[in-house]
């Protein structure tokens, strides 16, 4: 990203709207980072089902690993449930509160 000089004197007007643009494209990285990991999150949760439906097919490990699918599905709620409030209140929340605080 361009950087001005910190030596050179530039119109407040100029001053303004760079902190503002720098601002917004923080925001926006940090938002486009946030959901890259929100769909590994995904990701991992289709595989880990994937997995545990290969299981359902050996019926004498279902007991050997039931402790295991419980936690497995407990956290799958949890991720679920965090999906859906970041469904809610993802980047478009969040440039709402950016605007709000200026």
């Amino acid at each position: 990203m361009f950087l001005l000089p910190a030596d050179q004197k530039v119109h407040p007007y100029v001053s303004t709207a760079w902190t503002i643009l720098t601002s917004v494209y923080q925001t926006v990285k940090q938002q486009h980072e946030t959901d890259n990991q929100v769909v590994d999150l995904v990701k991992t949760m289709v595989e880990v089902y994937s997995l545990e439906e290969e299981i359902h097919f050996v019926p004498d490990k279902i007991k050997v690993l039931e402790g295991s699918l419980l936690k497995i599905s407990q956290h799958t709620l949890e991720c679920a449930n965090f999906l859906e409030e970041y469904k809610q209140h993802g980047f478009a929340g969040q440039s709402c509160g950016l605007y709000a605080s200026m």
